[in-house]
């Protein structure tokens, strides 16, 4: 028998030898990495980096066989001098370095899906524009991060209705489709179904108001961004009529009551739902020239000082906004009751002497607008006075010292008190201009004052980095702003921000805005006024279009 040779050890060793090391899948930030930490993945900012305050930058997808092209992955590129921001369009965007809080966006669906709207089937389609609303647009819609309720809010309750989902459905595939041709038939087949669905469960004897509510709202946005110019506004109708069904106040009365309906809808949902409506009514009321179809505090509570998703940290200035709009409406009731009226033949003291005339409404309004410097009224809390109606001019002085000496929240972030103080301005633009539509004689000192928020709007929109989270509610300060400005370079400041907002958002109501700023600047730029003459307004341009304009 022949011995078989021992085995070579060497050779042995290189056959059970092993590749050392571990194998990993990159799937933490970047920033982890670098510090050798174990990351949680957690997106769009992972645990360590919010901890710490770290920037979470994430690693962008490597292609194979091609030049790298930017993908969407909302991560932030540091440079030595610049911030370089992917977007969804596959373009290099270079924005000023600085401390600035730029949109994180996840995967744009409309850059990963392989094909067309119609390519896939109606289920698939349906999940992709619910990853479209939670990863991008619910982030173009709100001004923080930290409270977006557009996913906090509206998808929870939307997995549990049919109606709710249709509604965001309808939403997703319509913003889809001003971005992507191919979504414009899945856009308006989601129309359809939303609205089928919203008129079914309001003839359902067990309908649920906070799902109705939510529906209207959706659509009522949905509307807006698609740059529609009445049909967001009948929404916005349906909405109000639903939330005055849930009060305890009459329901054919003109007047509701604020103290019954912030005892309605009192969820965290539902809370929630009351800022979204106020949000869009109040600013409805500045562009229609009315009174707010529900005035009042209605959506106060014990939170105000948060950050909002819709408000940021202006809750009390929309408060502010809406009596300044019902102050209006008041002024137009009561000069259409003074033109109606027969002048009595009487001509005693007695009669002639009213203590609310409007000699002395011109006389008080007069003193109030010469007084540049009010620094402080002593009178009781906001909430317990009560003036009538008649006395305007104590109203809107009233009104200007609430707006002067209002003061922000405490906010580390920036960006947030610079809209707050947008919005502060805007809203005496807005109480200077119900003062001149009303005393026309008093238009000389009016715009002098009107100066001076113009510019405070123009500086603090410059404090506000291109395309950070806040930038969602701009449109209406710069509105404001240039429908009363001249000055050229505050005209290119406001025209510039605003085409980049549609550009980068698709929100085509600031298109609409556009063009009637626009129209203005153009017919100002080209009319003489005489002494006396009345100014082209914005008001005018959207009469003669018969636009209703939604600044939300």
């Amino acid at each position: 028998m022949t011995a078989v040779p021992d085995a070579d050890p060497s050779t042995d060793k290189r056959r059970i030898r092993k590749r050392t090391g571990t194998t990993r899948e990159r799937t933490g930030c970047v920033t982890c990495r670098r510090r050798k930490k174990k990351c949680d993945g957690g997106y769009p900012i992972c645990d360590h980096c919010r901890r710490l305050n770290f920037e979470c930058v994430r690693e962008e997808p490597r292609q194979t066989g091609s030049p790298a092209v930017p993908c969407a992955t909302g991560s932030l590129i540091k440079h030595s001098d610049k911030t370089i921001l992917p977007t969804s369009s596959s373009t290099i965007l270079t924005l000023p370095a600085g401390n600035w809080a730029a949109p994180i966006l996840s995967l744009d669906p409309v850059a990963a899906w392989p094909g067309t709207a119609g390519d896939s089937t109606p289920a698939t389609n349906r999940r992709v524009l619910l990853r479209y609303y939670l990863q991008t647009l619910s982030t173009l819609l709100t001004s923080t991060l930290e409270n977006n309720c557009f996913a906090s809010v509206f998808f929870p309750m939307a997995t549990e209705s049919q109606l709710l989902l249709n509604a965001i459905i309808a939403h997703s595939s319509s913003h889809l489709s001003m971005r992507d041709k191919s979504y414009e038939i899945l856009a308006l087949q989601s129309r359809c179904t939303a609205l089928n669905s919203l008129s079914t469960s309001l003839a359902s004897p067990n309908r649920d108001s906070e799902l109705d509510l939510s529906c209207c709202l959706v659509l009522c946005s949905m509307e807006s961004v698609i740059g529609d110019t009445s049909k967001w506004y009948q929404h916005l109708l349906g909405a109000s009529q639903i939330m005055r069904s849930s009060s305890t106040s009459p329901f054919g009365q003109d007047q509701i009551n604020a103290q019954d309906l912030g005892a309605a809808f009192n969820t965290f949902e539902g809370r929630w739902l009351k800022r979204n409506f106020a949000y869009h009514d109040v600013l409805a009321a500045v562009a229609l020239n009315c009174r707010p179809l529900i005035p009042g505090y209605y959506w106060k509570g014990d939170t105000d000082d948060v950050v909002d998703t819709y408000f940021g940290l202006g809750s009390k200035l929309i408060y502010l906004i809406s009596e300044i709009s019902v102050l209006n409406a008041d002024m137009m009731d009561s000069t259409a009751s003074v033109t109606c009226t027969p002048t009595p033949k009487s001509s005693s003291p007695e009669s002639s002497a009213s203590p609310h005339s409007l000699d002395e409404v011109d006389q008080v309004a007069e003193q109030i607008a010469e007084n540049m410097d009010i620094e402080t009224v002593p009178r009781e809390d906001h909430d317990s006075y009560h003036v009538s109606n008649s006395d305007f001019s104590t109203r809107a002085y009233l009104l200007e010292t609430e707006l002067q000496e209002w003061t922000p929240p405490d906010c580390q972030d920036i960006h947030l008190v610079a809209m707050a103080e947008a919005y502060r301005n805007a809203a005496l633009i807005h109480l200077y201009r119900v003062l001149r539509q009303h005393l026309p004689d008093l238009t000389p000192t009016l715009d002098r004052k009107i100066e001076t928020p113009v510019k405070a709007i123009i500086e603090n929109v410059e404090k506000m980095p291109i395309r950070c989270l806040p930038e969602t509610t701009i449109l209406f300060p710069l509105f404001m702003a240039g429908g009363e400005t001249d000055n050229a370079e505050y005209i290119r400041a406001i025209r510039q921000r605003l085409q980049d907002v549609l550009h980068y958002r698709h929100f085509h109501n600031v298109e609409v805005s556009l063009a009637v700023l626009d129209e203005l600047w153009r017919l100002r730029s080209g009319a003489k006024f005489s002494a006396g003459q009345k100014r082209i307004d914005w008001l005018d341009v959207l009469a003669r279009r018969k636009w209703k304009l939604s600044l939300t």
